[in-house]
């Protein structure tokens, strides 16, 4: 399709795309140091997705990624090139332009209608240099401004001549044109319908959730603290700042309107704060009350195993030294007694051999014991005690298991 349309940008449009480059490198990566991934791949922005879906993730990516956009792109398309239209006199013009401080207010005035506050002063030369330089070419053929900024359209419907197209229009503007003189070539009006409809319905409806990257800059300026909210109250925050800016609330509300919702958002996470602070005492302490009711609880049964495994073992230490010292000794008298008086020819007869024989029995029991087997028994009955405490602690597991 040839719309014998040459797309050209003047030196001052390019110095200050480059300009506004870098002033868009600068908020967004601040943007990007202050708030979550996750706010900002909300944010309605061109160059933020495009960056994200080359996979920027870090300061220095986006760094990189702006440093290959200061430059005017040179193609619309593969098939349409963007040239810069330059010459000694347009220079001129525009130099002119830019020093007409008449040209400059009314500018500033179209702007200062729509956003309720002055329009910065690199912008405002630009535009006027801009505009004085689109009439200068304009004396020579047809020639117009393609622009979004609302107050350079304005100021180029004051400054229409009878008959002729303002110098500055809006897409818009353009496809209508086009539509109506059939692009000045072989096209048909018709194509141009479903385009033109979405703009104009663009145009009209306000774009009511989304939110962009200058919003999120604005509110770090009224408040710093504002990236420290969670996602969903700065989403909410944004949204409703960029909804006051476009239809039109004056500053000082927008910026009273900002604070309070801050304010807002702040007061609500220190409610559910104190909330969950009282909760998670409240947690605390029925958890210490069960600690300690389990603790008295483990200590009783410790208690009672202890004491019952210590009777137990105590028993059987009495039981054994009953065995040894009482029982052991009165069956091997009681059976040297028998044998000496078996032996005997008279059963009234004890020779001195026969109480040695007595003797030497009972000395070698009581060396037995006290040597061997007394040791034997403490030895175990020490084992089991110092053992005690694991067998009480396995016996609470399966008690509390069950």
């Amino acid at each position: 399709m040839n719309l014998n349309i040459s797309p050209v940008y003047f030196f001052v449009t390019r110095d200050e795309f480059s300009k506004s480059m870098k002033n868009k490198k600068d908020i967004v990566i601040k943007i990007i140091q202050r708030y979550s991934q996750e706010v900002i791949a909300e944010t309605d922005d061109p160059f933020i997705k495009t960056a994200l879906k080359r996979k920027c993730t870090t300061s220095e990516d986006f760094e990189r990624f702006f440093d290959q956009q200061l430059d005017v792109p040179k193609y619309f398309s593969e098939l349409l090139e963007i040239e810069q239209y330059d010459s000694a006199e347009l220079n001129y013009a525009i130099k002119e332009g830019q020093q007409d401080s008449e040209l400059i207010k009314m500018i500033n005035n179209a702007y200062k209608e729509k956003k309720h506050e002055d329009k910065g002063k690199n912008r405002l030369i630009h535009d006027a240099g801009l505009i004085s330089g689109a009439e200068f070419v304009r004396k020579q053929g047809k020639c117009f401004i393609l622009s979004r900024d609302s107050s350079v359209k304005k100021v180029a419907l004051t400054k229409l001549v009878r008959d002729e197209m303002p110098i500055a229009i809006g897409l818009d503007t353009l496809i209508n044109v086009l539509a109506i003189d059939n692009g000045g070539a072989d096209v048909d009006p018709t194509n141009y319908a479903p385009l033109f409809a979405s703009i104009i319905k663009l145009a009209l409806i306000p774009e009511g959730d989304v939110f962009k990257i200058e919003d999120l800059s604005r509110m770090l300026d009224v408040q710093s603290q504002i990236a420290d909210l969670p996602s969903d109250k700065v989403f909410n925050i944004a949204k409703e700042l960029h909804h006051n800016q476009v239809i039109g609330v004056p500053e000082e509300e927008i910026s009273l309107q900002l604070t309070r919702s801050f304010q807002a958002a702040k007061l609500e996470l220190q409610s559910d704060l104190d909330k969950s602070r009282k909760d998670l005492i409240f947690e605390k302490n029925e958890k210490d009350k069960f600690i300690k009711r389990s603790d008295r609880a483990t200590q009783k049964l410790r208690e009672h195993y202890t004491g019952k495994l210590r009777d137990k073992y105590d028993g059987q230490l009495m039981k054994n030294r009953i065995l040894i010292f009482v029982v052991l000794p009165l069956v091997t008298i009681i059976i040297t007694i028998l044998c000496v008086y078996l032996k005997s020819d008279s059963e009234l007869l004890v020779t001195r051999g026969q109480l040695i024989g007595l003797g030497v029995n009972i000395i070698a029991w009581l060396l037995t014991d006290f040597l061997f087997l007394n040791k034997k028994i403490k030895s175990k009955y020490s084992e089991r005690i110092n053992g005690i405490n694991e067998d009480v602690e396995r016996r609470i597991r399966e008690t509390l298991e069950e």
